[in-house]
């Protein structure tokens, strides 16, 4: 009984900074930038993520000039499972991962594409307006006509 207790402590223990899922950025880029609501981006190994104060993951962000995305009208993208959608400042998905490319809110609504095509020019890729299906969405995800 003592054996396993102490294994299951040092193997605690051992997996502190194994798991430390921001060491990586610490190394490589220095100290942690929280914003007010607790959310931070940092990079690992992996790419770029987004965890609270509790290094708990919170989702991807989706990555525009070599950085997470911009915070537009108090929102801004993320991507999951090869969709994207969209968080709030505090890192809540307030619209689910369901478009295959979609633009930061203007005006308070969205432009989004399901189907469409990247085309590259040169150094950065854009999305093909002549395919896919296209259409707007409000900030709380619907469909517009």
């Amino acid at each position: 009984m003592k054996f396993s207790a102490w294994a299951v402590l040092v193997c605690a223990l051992a997996g502190l900074d194994a798991a430390d899922i921001t060491a990586y950025h610490q190394e490589h880029f220095g100290d942690l930038k929280y914003n007010k609501w607790g959310v931070a981006h940092i990079v690992t190994s992996e790419g770029w993520v987004a965890i609270d104060k509790n290094k708990k993951l919170l989702y991807t962000p989706f990555i525009f000039d070599n950085g997470p995305d911009y915070v537009k009208e108090g929102l801004l993208r993320f991507v999951e499972n090869g969709k994207m959608g969209f968080v709030n400042e505090g890192g809540k998905k307030v619209i689910p991962a369901q478009f295959d490319f979609v633009f930061p809110f203007e005006g308070g609504t969205a432009r989004f594409c399901n189907g469409c095509k990247s085309v590259s020019d040169g150094e950065h890729k854009m999305m093909d307006e002549k395919t896919g299906t296209w259409g707007k969405i409000n900030k709380s995800g619907k469909k517009l006509p």
